[in-house]
């Protein structure tokens, strides 16, 4: 899907164009996974202090952020890239439809 991006931009900006948009997706990818660690483990904090999931992980570090759920995150972020390998959009798709609809965490959208 990614490459649909590359050749419009190549076709209509040029090969400089198609670099920076190239650059633009590696960035929204990874601001996409950051996003993905900072909401659940906020939801997940937030749970952990209701006593809805595990208290254990809901302790936070000096500066406010829940450790034990970033952790958690970043299990599951290495279980999908196991799982999925190196195709990024099965990965993200993968994140996307946990945090929706996932047992342990609300879902966001609107019906």
């Amino acid at each position: 899907p990614y490459a649909v991006f590359l050749t419009a931009a190549r076709g209509i900006f040029g090969g400089l164009g198609s670099t920076i948009v190239g650059f633009m997706l590696i960035v929204a990818l990874v601001l996409g996974a950051q996003l993905f660690i900072i909401s659940s483990s906020r939801a997940l904090y937030q749970m952990s202090q209701d006593g809805l999931t595990f208290r254990r992980l809901g302790r936070l570090n000096r500066y406010g952020v829940p450790i034990g759920f970033v952790g958690l995150d970043a299990a599951v972020a290495l279980s999908l890239l196991a799982i999925f390998q190196i195709n990024v959009v099965n990965i993200v798709a993968a994140a996307n439809v946990g945090r929706n609809h996932g047992p342990t965490t609300p879902s966001y959208t609107v019906a």
